[in-house]
C-alpha cells in the first residue's frame, strides 16, 4: 500500500521523545515515484521548506520532520492532500501562514537524498533531475520562493518580471545556467544588500546571510511564463500562474 503511518514527535522539557495517540497516513509514493509531482514538491521544499531529524540511540533510528508553511491557504491545503490523508495544518506563530509538518522517515530520506538537507540555506546544491521534470522542479522553486509581476512604467508600457532569491550562490547560478541552456531564458543575478528581506510568502530572510537575486525581464520573462507555467498542472500556485498568463497575453497582443 502506498500509505505509511507516522506519529508526531513531541519534545518534552527534559528532551525526551514522546508520541501522541494520533496517527496520520502519509503517501510516500507521492515523493518516491520521482515524477512531475515529486519534483515539484522537491522544488517547494528545497526553497521554502526545511528538513530536520532526531536520532534515537536506544533503538538506532532516525526520525525526520519535513515542514512547509504558506500564507496561500488553498495551495498548502492541496499540498497536504498530495502528501497524505487527514494531515493537520496548524497556524504558524505571529503570521497568517498555515504550517504542514510531515513526520515520516522515508519522505525525509528522499528529500535529503535529493539535496534538500537540514540547515540548507547557504549550502543548497542543484539536484540532478531528468530534463522531462526540470520545469516541474523550477515551478516548485518559484512557487516556493519566487515572484512573477507585471507593473506599469512611466512611459505607459508594462514591465514583466520574474524574480527568485537564494542565499546559496551555487544554487542560484546553477538555476541561471539551466534556464539558459535548457530553455534559452536569459537572466541577471545581483547581490542584495545585507538587510532583512521579506519573501513572497511572508517569511523574513535574516540580514546575516548574503542574498542573491535572479531577475528575468522582457521577452525572456514571457518565455519563462510559457515554458514553466503555461501547462495544466495537478498542483500550482494559482496566483503566480495567472500572472504568468497575463504576461504571455500582454506580449501576444
Amino acid at each position: 500500500a502506498p500509505y505509511q503511518y507516522g506519529v508526531i514527535l513531541v519534545y518534552g522539557p527534559l528532551g525526551r521523545n514522546m508520541t501522541n495517540n494520533n496517527k496520520y497516513e502519509y503517501d510516500v509514493k507521492t515523493f518516491t515515484n520521482e515524477d512531475n509531482i515529486s519534483y515539484y514538491l522537491l522544488g517547494v521544499f528545497i526553497t521554502d521548506g526545511n528538513v530536520s531529524y532526531q536520532k534515537s540511540h536506544s533503538i538506532n533510528k532516525t526520525y525526520y520532520t519535513c515542514e512547509i508553511k504558506s500564507a496561500d491557504h488553498n495551495w498548502i491545503k492541496k499540498l497536504s492532500k498530495l502528501c497524505g490523508k487527514n494531515l493537520p495544518l496548524t497556524p504558524a506563530t505571529n503570521s497568517k501562514c498555515l504550517r504542514l509538518r510531515l513526520h515520516n522517515t522515508k519522505i525525509g530520506e528522499w528529500l535529503v537524498a535529493n539535496n534538500c538537507t537540514p540547515n540548507k540555506t547557504l549550502t543548497i546544491q542543484f539536484p540532478h533531475i531528468s530534463d522531462i521534470y526540470l520545469s516541474d522542479f523550477i515551478r516548485g522553486c518559484w512557487d516556493g520562493d519566487g515572484s512573477i509581476s507585471i507593473s506599469h512604467r512611466s512611459n505607459g508600457y508594462l514591465e514583466p518580471r520574474a524574480q527568485f532569491y537564494s542565499a546559496s550562490k551555487s544554487f542560484i547560478y546553477s538555476m541561471q545556467n539551466i534556464l539558459l541552456e535548457k530553455y534559452g531564458i536569459t537572466s541577471h543575478i545581483y547581490n542584495v544588500k545585507m538587510q532583512d528581506h521579506e519573501m513572497a510568502n511572508g517569511n523574513i530572510v535574516s540580514a546575516k546571510n548574503q542574498l542573491y537575486q535572479m531577475s528575468i525581464g522582457g521577452q525572456h520573462c514571457k518565455k519563462f511564463a510559457e515554458q514553466i507555467y503555461s501547462g495544466k498542472y495537478k498542483i500550482v500556485l494559482n496566483r503566480k500562474q495567472q500572472k504568468a498568463k497575463s504576461i504571455v497575453q500582454y506580449y501576444d497582443r
